[in-house]
């Protein structure tokens, strides 16, 4: 029922942003109302949480709304409420376009429900872990998780699915620093502690052999608890369906990779000149990666271009022999030459030889 204070949100049958056509209201939380709303022509319904007037004066309350918004639109998980759309009324309201989702909070289940199968319980804690990874590994904690947060919905096939609702009221703002390991080294605490409570409530006080998983995400020494949702996923993976083992490298897949692209979007390690005590400019620079395969082969054929080409310039302009200027001795083999090498004994001119003095 519309009131006093939703002054200035639209009323059902008015045009959001040229493209939602509001149906009527849909439910109010602390500073925004949800609209049900649907895409024009033909397109699907959808909810548009629209921040309440009195909070859109307030420039730091606008921004943070915004801010967190765009930060939930990362977390495109199959097991999330998508965030699909972002923007401003002509009142300079702010809005945005949130996925709408049928069905129940686990809330509600759980009350109408006197027993859930174990496996069941931890197939569905599996299912919202994969979305809490998937904003995990974007910095974003949501910091409020409860049962009322998590619905249960149905695929197209009719299959069970459960949708984690990252409340922006409650999302921790992304803080990744840039480093590698910033994903896994976020405080995820208070997200595996409130996973705990809720598998305690899925479970309704039956002694299982999970207990000590429950105990182990409600520890008080933050040591002791899990350190992250994949961990906390190994362990409930044997105790659930096979579609359980599935959910569980799901979501270590979707840990490593971020850690991996964060590794390839860091720059490289940094290495020190040496330097003289009185020479304190020169500082860090940066590492230089060895030269690849194909760059050493293309400068080792340049190289032997240039090579072949500066011994042909070489070659043509040394100064050569007139072939005719060639004797036959030169022609012949070293060995048979041996002979004409002996000394000869030539006639002097005006004097006879002595072959002639005998005559």
């Amino acid at each position: 029922m519309w009131t006093t204070l939703d002054r200035g949100v639209p009323r059902p049958g008015e045009i959001i942003g040229g493209k939602y056509l509001v149906d009527g209201l849909c439910g109010r939380g602390g500073s925004a109302v949800v609209l049900a709303a649907t895409c024009v022509p033909h397109g699907p319904r959808v909810a548009i949480e629209v921040l309440r007037p009195e909070w859109a004066r307030q420039s730091l309350v606008v921004d943070r709304f915004l801010r967190e918004g765009q930060a939930a639109m990362c977390i495109r998980s199959e097991h999330a409420v998508r965030v699909f759309d972002q923007g401003v009324l002509d009142n300079g309201v702010p809005y945005l376009v949130v996925e709408y989702v049928e069905g129940q909070s686990l809330e509600n289940v759980v009350w109408m429900r006197s027993h859930l199968p174990v496996p069941t319980a931890v197939d569905w804690m599996l299912q919202a872990i994969e979305a809490i990874a998937q904003a995990h590994s974007y910095g974003i904690v949501h910091g409020d998780l409860t049962p009322a947060k998590m619905f249960l919905t149905r695929r197209f096939d009719g299959t069970q699915c459960i949708k984690v609702d990252f409340d922006l009221q409650q999302v921790t703002e992304p803080h990744w620093s840039g480093e590698p390991h910033a994903a896994c080294n976020l405080d995820v605490d208070p997200d595996v502690r409130a996973l705990g409570a809720v598998l305690r409530v899925l479970l309704t006080g039956e002694p299982h052999a999970l207990d000590r998983v429950v105990r182990r995400c409600l520890e008080g020494e933050p040591h002791a608890r899990f350190t992250s949702v994949a961990e906390l996923a190994r362990e409930l993976a044997p105790f659930g369906t096979p579609a359980a083992r599935v959910s569980c490298e799901r979501i270590e897949s979707l840990l490593e990779e971020r850690v991996l692209e964060l590794r390839r979007l860091t720059p490289g390690p940094m290495l020190r000149r040496e330097s003289s005590p009185g020479d304190p400019s020169l500082g860090p620079r940066p590492f230089v990666a060895p030269a690849s395969g194909r760059v050493v082969f293309l400068a080792l054929a340049m190289l032997a271009v240039l090579g072949a080409g500066a011994f042909a310039s070489m070659y043509m302009s040394m100064p050569r022999s007139d072939p005719r200027s060639i004797g036959i001795a030169e022609m012949q083999p070293r060995a048979a030459s041996t002979a004409s090498a002996q000394p000869v004994d030539r006639p002097v001119p005006g004097h006879a030889s002595p072959d002639d003095r005998t005559r």
